[in-house]
């Protein structure tokens, strides 16, 4: 009997310790479940303790629908559409309330206390000059810090923004290089968004532009060649192809002269009669630059001399004018006019030449006239959309391009393919212009403008090619 009991008895034990060690391995299991699902709680709340906002992924989404939401600051944020999306790429969880719209839907500069608008936040521009905190997942501010998205003891946690996208992985999980796989979604999205644009205005006027096409010397384009009294810094014969290829060959009264002296640079001399395709059809300008004997000569090899001694213009707008009148004589329909002007240090002489670009559908019609240094392309974008291919070497180099609101303010622009996109911006001297700015790795650049403005790009490593 005795035996029995105690055997009941360490069996009972047994059966009890084997039920606590269940118990326990159940309580740990649901402890751990529990605080997984308070941390996904507290993630997905946080934003909520300011007007319903909440933080999903690397956004801040506005939710109109919550019952907190402020209406006075839902009307500045948000206006008439269902909800606006600020990325917050960058940003650590516990400094998300720092990123929270104030009561006045501003986004206050963690050092500076500067308030910006609640959409510039990782808009790819510096406005927190001191600590870059509007731009913690951009490399626009090279003093502000991009926070990794997986973190880890034996990994990087952050890194400088200088850092971001510069093509090297510094975060474990790659997070710090996004453009590289954004890239193909951005151009397609910039396709949809054009081809939406263009099927709800068909009238919009449309122009593209192809700077290759001043080096490849396309036969369907026609175009016209004028030589301005500046240097002709061409070390190469890049010069002579484009000239041979012309429809139309102008030289303006001093730039008669530095056409014969580059010439000679190449081992050409033009008034010994052997080399016709080299002589200008048209000659026109006051004529106080070019010496009369060379006029004479050019005369007898086949030149026609315009004098034109009206000094309410300058040549460069004279020589349009006079241009435009012999292609309608010859009756030559031209796509687009070179003009060929250096700068030789006069400022006022670059102001009279954009001063001529401005008027030039005045003088020539819808041609295309772009003016061609050395180093650089410049034309006027009339009020419309234009379509700028890229060549993928100036991609490559970063080379620079801006976009100059000189004479009037631009109200309204955007673009798409710059590193520094302008979203509906307003250009103006004495506020904002677009100077020093670059490609974001896209093959074409559109700009879609209220208002004409200066469009410059360099192209130095196009004459490599």
């Amino acid at each position: 009997m005795k035996t029995e009991i105690s055997w009941k008895r360490r069996f009972l034990r047994k059966k009890l310790k084997f039920m606590l060690i269940c118990v326990f391995v159940v309580a740990v299991i649901f402890l751990a479940y529990q605080l997984s699902y308070f941390k996904e709680l507290n993630q997905a709340a946080v934003g909520k303790l300011i007007s319903g906002c909440i933080r999903s992924s690397n956004n801040i989404i506005i939710d109109k629908t919550d019952s907190k939401w402020n209406q006075s600051l839902h009307s500045k944020l948000v206006s008439d559409k269902e909800g606006r999306t600020v990325s917050l790429r960058g940003t650590r969880d516990q400094d998300i309330l720092k990123y929270l719209p104030n009561e006045r839907g501003k986004f206050v500069c963690f050092t500076s206390k500067d308030e910006i608008d609640f959409s510039k936040i990782n808009d790819n521009y510096c406005d927190c000059l001191v600590d870059g905190s509007d731009e913690p997942g951009t490399n626009a501010c090279n003093n502000g810090i991009f926070n990794c998205e997986m973190t880890s003891s034996q990994f990087t946690v952050k890194i400088p923004s200088y850092k971001v996208n510069d093509g090297y992985c510094d975060c474990c999980d790659g997070s710090d290089e996004w453009a590289e796989v954004k890239l193909y979604l951005n151009n397609v999205l910039k396709k949809y968004k054009l081809n939406l644009i263009m099927q709800r205005d068909g009238n919009l006027n449309r122009t593209i532009w192809d700077p290759l096409q001043l080096f490849n010397c396309d036969k369907h384009y026609k175009y016209a060649v004028v030589i301005l009294n500046s240097p002709l810094n061409w070390k190469d014969d890049s010069l002579l192809q484009i000239w041979k290829k012309a429809q139309i060959n102008v030289t303006v009264d001093g730039g008669t002269d530095r056409w014969l002296r580059y010439l000679e640079e190449q081992g050409i001399d033009l008034l010994s009669g052997n080399h016709n395709e080299y002589v200008p059809h048209l000659i026109t300008g006051d004529m106080d630059s070019c010496p009369p004997l060379i006029l004479e000569n050019l005369k007898r090899l086949g030149s026609m001399i315009i004098e034109t001694p009206d000094q309410d213009h300058t040549d460069y707008t004279k020589a349009l004018f006079q241009l435009g009148q012999y292609a309608k004589k010859e009756n030559i329909n031209l796509n687009g006019i070179y003009v060929f002007v250096d700068s030789s240090g006069r400022f006022d002489h670059i102001m009279g030449n954009i001063n001529t670009l401005y008027k030039s559908d005045k003088l020539i019609g819808h041609i295309q006239v772009i003016q061609i240094a050395s180093s650089s392309l410049t034309w006027i974008l009339r009020p419309g959309l234009h379509h700028i291919a890229i060549p993928k070497i100036l991609v490559q180099n970063n080379t620079w391009c801006g976009l100059l609101p000189i004479g009037a303010p631009v109200n309204s622009i955007v673009t798409t393919g710059l590193k520094w996109n302008l979203n509906n911006a307003t250009l103006q001297f004495g506020a904002l212009v677009s100077s020093s700015n670059t490609y974001d790795n896209c093959s074409e650049v559109t700009v879609n403008t209220d208002s004409p403005v200066v469009w410059s790009m360099g192209i130095e490593p196009l004459q490599k090619i």
